[in-house]
């Protein structure tokens, strides 16, 4: 007997069953976003309450959870606790079910979170979260978004926190975890901005400044200076956290993205450039293209006077090609005097700015870009005291002369006379008397000069003498050299005075004098003409 034909397959060919997807993970921020708003469930409600229908729907996701991870947090339930884990009796009574999430243990919780792999780690912190809604467990689960999903999902994650917790309420160690966050997710380049939009908030200032003095030295590193540049930049209130951690701010700042500083207003800029030249930023070749970027984002007025002290800096380091090229761009008076300078015939770091065949020639000091004085001749012992040019330098010439160098002042004296023919007496009676204290003080220190030619002194704009030439000085006991700087004077003040008339009360005074110190003491006295 034949088989019956087995029966045809249905139409479209055999159906499959399809698998119910699992449901889509919130993004880290939605996450992030519930837990900052929400409280736990039952919390603020009489116990003999009963529950909602929307607390039955959440408590059951709850308890579900809980039943999944009971090993890995290590549960402790008793029977009618497990049967409400095991879905065998539904939850009614709220403080039974309250009192079974209190269960739910901080220490455990931290100590699986760091045992899991980041993903695992993740999901379990998150349905943790969702049963207790605390900054501690948000900040673990901001922790471990960044170990699984670094990058966009982190920082959204982070921005999402940081914009609704409530900093009034942060304890020093949770503002540590928070910073320490903020470090491990952003760019270098993109902390000081963080950071700074960060401090506008007054909750968070205070608990940061709070928190800095416990802060780990590697964290304090980085966040401690930068609160120092805002305070000093965008708040005009510098020295709260010292000369250290504000240099250290402004490094941080310069070397990121300055041109994300341009949201902040221009004096608050200005400040940031000012203080970056006065922390020693100026002379580091890591600061330069943040400072030309800084410089060029500052309104027209105040660049030339800024990009000059900028380019006096780049010289003082060495960087004389980055200095031209601003100069350049600078194109004003003083900008292009100090092009010609850089173009001049050199001796060490001084550029002359007078024939150097010449016994005494005018210079351009390199480092500090100040005046100088550069005289043939072996440098004079160095001698710090009021009215004396301090000595900038010395060196040996190609020909095989000693040199050296001091600060200039003014204008030498014997030029000054003689272009000022006929200058009152009233004006030239301060300068000699001046010039008696300065010889009576280099009598006291035991040194004599061997003349008092006006080549050796300079006048300032204010007619203050000094004295910026003394080789030949020799030392001597103070009596012998202020009995030799009594000689002296009278011919200084003769050709002081000269072509005028030197008034009789000081030849009455210099006449016979036998101590310059007699001189000095009366000298301010006289009057007349």
């Amino acid at each position: 007997m034949s088989k019956p034909p087995a029966p045809a397959p249905p139409a479209g060919g055999p159906r499959r069953r399809r698998r119910k997807r699992a449901p889509t993970a919130p993004a880290p921020v939605e996450v992030v976003a519930r837990a900052v708003e929400a409280k736990p469930l039952l919390e603020g409600k009489p116990i003999e309450e009963p529950l909602s229908a929307e607390e039955l729907a959440e408590l059951k996701l709850q308890l579900r959870f809980l039943r999944e991870h009971r090993r890995t947090l290590q549960l402790r339930v008793n029977a009618h606790e497990d049967l409400l884990l095991n879905g065998v009796r539904e939850p009614e009574r709220r403080g039974v079910v309250q009192y079974l999430l209190s269960k739910v243990d901080r220490a455990r919780v931290f100590g699986a979170a760091e045992r899991l792999e980041p993903a695992s780690a993740t999901r379990l912190v998150e349905g943790v979260l969702r049963i207790s809604p605390t900054l501690d467990y948000l900040l673990l689960y901001l922790e471990c978004v960044q170990r699984s999903a670094p990058g966009a999902r982190a920082i959204s994650a982070l921005v999402g926190a940081l914009t609704r917790i409530d900093f009034s309420a942060v304890s020093a160690s949770q503002m540590r975890r928070v910073l320490e966050l903020i470090v491990e997710l952003y760019e270098p380049a993109q902390l000081p901005q963080v950071l700074f939009g960060l401090f506008e908030n007054k909750a968070f200032r205070e608990a940061f400044d709070a928190s800095a003095p416990e802060l780990p030295e590697a964290l304090a590193r980085i966040v401690v200076p930068l609160r120092a540049v805002e305070l000093a930049v965008l708040r005009d209130q510098p020295g709260r956290f010292g000369a250290e951690r504000l240099a250290q701010g402004v490094a941080l700042l310069l070397e990121g993205d300055v041109s994300l500083l341009s949201r902040h207003p221009a004096p608050a800029r200005q400040r940031l450039f000012s203080v970056a030249l006065a922390t020693g930023q100026g002379r580091r070749r890591a600061a330069r293209a943040g400072l030309g970027a800084l410089l060029g984002s500052l309104p027209a007025p105040v660049r030339g006077e800024l990009g000059l002290a900028l380019a006096r800096e780049w010289i003082a380091a060495g960087e004389e090609q980055a200095a031209k090229a601003l100069l350049r761009e600078l194109d004003a008076a003083p900008a292009r005097r100090w092009l010609e300078a850089l173009e001049r015939p050199r001796r060490g770091r001084f550029a002359l700015l007078g024939s150097a065949e010449r016994p005494h020639v005018p210079a351009l000091h390199l480092d500090t870009l100040e005046g100088a004085m550069l005289h043939l001749g072996s440098p004079p012992p160095p001698l710090v005291a009021p009215g004396v040019a301090p000595l900038l330098g010395s060196g040996v010439t190609e020909q095989g002369q000693p040199w050296f160098a001091v600060v200039r002042l003014g204008q030498r004296l014997s030029s000054l006379v003689g272009r000022r023919p006929g200058v009152p007496p009233s004006t030239l009676l301060p300068v000699c008397a001046e010039a008696a204290r300065l010889l009576a003080l280099l009598a006291q220190l035991g040194l004599a000069l061997p003349d008092a030619q006006l080549g050796r002194f300079e006048l300032d704009a204010t007619e203050r003498l000094w004295l910026t030439d003394w080789t030949g000085a020799l030392g001597a006991a103070p009596e012998q050299a202020a009995q030799a700087h009594a000689e002296l004077l009278p011919g200084f003040c003769q050709a002081a005075f000269a072509p005028g008339i030197v008034p009789r009360a000081l030849l009455d005074r210099l006449e016979g004098a036998a101590d310059i110190r007699a001189l000095a003491a009366a000298l301010p006295y006289v009057r007349g003409a």
